[in-house]
């Protein structure tokens, strides 16, 4: 049964995804076809990152350009048959040591990076919530000044070879070089920022 409901999800992806957009209407339309999907179903992969994505995505009733594009990274990922490995305890993330630091988190004037792939929020939502918190927002590049780099739980498969994305190694590169720039897991935002 899961080898069908995975091909009838794949075929209603790959139909939404033919004019290589997302809008509203097809969000709500994959929220409602998901709603009626067997519980153990929905209990795995691919269905459960969806799921989830789109109740988050459309809780407010609007979808933003941020929740669209990562939507349709989701999409494409279910399509092109990617599981994604999540979070810094997976097998993707394990064998990077010092990549990500655990540290406390100053919100107050402290420059923040959001990149990635988020399985909690949307890039923006996160965006919202350092900026209620007093910290500020660079959405276009890391910088010598910035604090911290925080990183969506959902990793390319790339990483395994050390190819991140270029926020990532261009805060590596800043560390290498002393500066204090931060890299933050998204498991690691969640365990001190539950928002």
């Amino acid at each position: 049964m899961f080898d069908h409901n995975i091909t009838t999800l794949k075929g209603i992806c790959a139909g939404v995804l033919a004019d290589g957009e997302l809008n509203q209407d097809e969000a709500e339309f994959l929220l409602t076809y998901l709603s009626t999907a067997p519980a153990s179903f929905l209990e795995k992969y691919p269905a459960n990152i969806l799921a989830d994505r789109l109740v988050i995505s459309l809780e407010d009733g609007l979808l933003d350009n941020d929740e669209m594009h990562d939507l349709l990274k989701i999409l494409l990922d279910i399509i092109n048959g990617i599981e994604p490995k999540t979070g810094i305890n997976s097998d993707k993330t394990v064998n990077i040591p010092g990549l990500f630091d655990d540290c406390n988190i100053e919100f107050e004037q402290r420059t923040f990076v959001v990149t990635g792939t988020f399985e909690t929020a949307s890039r923006g939502e996160i965006e919202n919530f350092i900026q209620s918190k007093g910290g500020l927002v660079n959405k276009k590049t890391v910088t010598k000044v910035t604090d911290y780099v925080v990183v969506g739980g959902i990793v390319s498969k790339d990483w395994v070879a050390g190819k991140y994305g270029r926020k990532i190694e261009q805060a590596v590169k800043y560390r290498e070089q002393g500066l204090p720039v931060k890299i933050v897991s998204e498991n690691h935002w969640v365990s001190l920022n539950k928002h």
